[in-house]
């Protein structure tokens, strides 16, 4: 994995700073939408982290499946 725009590889194991990219486009997106949340109000966080969260199974769901 690298950081979007550079060869740098991703800390793996770590936290995935702004602008770095895991490699898959669900993954970023499900990283993206988590951070988008932390500035809404407590009570629409929780559909943001649950729409993050579905991403993120369906794309563990595959990577079994392959």
């Amino acid at each position: 994995m690298s950081a979007v725009g550079s060869d740098r590889p991703v800390a793996s194991g770590g936290p995935i700073a702004a602008g770095e990219s895991t490699g898959h486009p669900a993954v970023d997106a499900a990283v993206q939408a988590v951070r988008n949340a932390a500035g809404l109000p407590p009570a629409d966080q929780i559909a943001q982290y649950e729409a993050a969260h579905a991403t993120l199974q369906e794309t563990l769901a595959t990577i079994d499946q392959a």
